[in-house]
């Protein structure tokens, strides 16, 4: 039936894609309406997919257009207000991610504690000390990769299909960088407080609690602000992963469950026999 349907041409010469191309999604989504349009693309996509090959150049008879070209203009519109609203959020998002990589490149040379006459840190030998260094690498290098990210989008030409999969992802994968730049930031800065603060406090167990809950509240905000951009993100990356088991013999993955299960079994038997 659904053949029969795609094959067919309608009054004024229109095609199934004629009839699509208009069409639009009441309702609107939570993450944006670069998403929004986004899902409106795959739409059209799919229902291109099931039409015949030769349709797809089919004109109209009212204004001489493909079903592509007539699905362009009639959302315009959205267009331009996806294209603006990712241009400004690209931009906020870069001036963060900037202001980000610029404290945590200056803390590489303020080292906590100080250093001696080699400059060697004092605090070399404290575990917490390692746990700063690491924390402030991860913090310059995954913020340094969202500023990459969203200049790559504020470069790109906006192009309609552009918004089907290219600059989605770029956003996504943009905001995770972000989001985990600061987790780590504040982490970083956490272990500094410790370091200044843990040869006057006798008890350390008390104040790195408190210390860690109130480095994560600003990064606890910005994630609840942000939800609907991550549970986007979400259904991408188990779309991926449905599209990874399809191309994958379930025989690979069968072996490799089974082998991390008989790891996670010895380990434990180990452990057991040790005790």
């Amino acid at each position: 039936m659904m053949k029969k349907l795609a094959g067919r041409i309608g009054r004024e010469g229109r095609t199934l894609l004629h009839y699509v191309a208009p069409m639009k999604y009441k309702r609107k989504h939570e993450a944006g309406v670069v998403y929004e349009l986004q899902e409106e693309l795959r739409w059209f996509e799919r229902v291109r997919n099931i039409t015949p090959s030769y349709l797809h150049i089919h004109c109209n008879d009212e204004k001489n257009q493909t079903g592509k070209e007539l699905f362009e203009t009639e959302h315009d519109a959205m267009l331009k207000s996806a294209q603006e609203w990712l241009k400004q959020t690209s931009q906020s998002c870069s001036a963060v991610a900037v202001l980000v990589a610029t404290v945590v490149f200056a803390a590489i040379y303020q080292v906590p504690g100080g250093t001696d006459n080699n400059g060697v840190p004092k605090l070399i030998g404290s575990s917490v000390f390692w746990f700063f260094t690491i924390m402030d690498v991860l913090a310059l290098g995954s913020s340094l990769s969202s500023v990459v990210m969203f200049l790559s989008i504020l470069s790109s030409p906006f192009d309609m299909w552009q918004f089907r999969s290219s600059l989605p992802r770029r956003l996504s994968i943009g905001f995770t960088m972000l989001f985990f730049a600061l987790i780590t930031t504040m982490m970083s800065f956490t272990a500094t407080i410790l370091l200044t603060i843990s040869r006057s406090l006798n008890s350390k167990r008390w104040s790195a609690n408190l210390l860690y809950s109130v480095a994560f509240i600003p990064v606890t905000i910005f994630a609840l602000m942000q939800f609907p951009l991550y549970m986007t993100f979400k259904r991408a990356a188990t779309q991926v992963w449905s599209m990874f088991k399809r191309l994958v013999p379930r025989r690979v993955i069968k072996s490799t469950r089974r082998s991390g299960k008989r790891r996670f079994r010895r380990s434990v038997v180990k452990k057991f026999q040790h005790s």
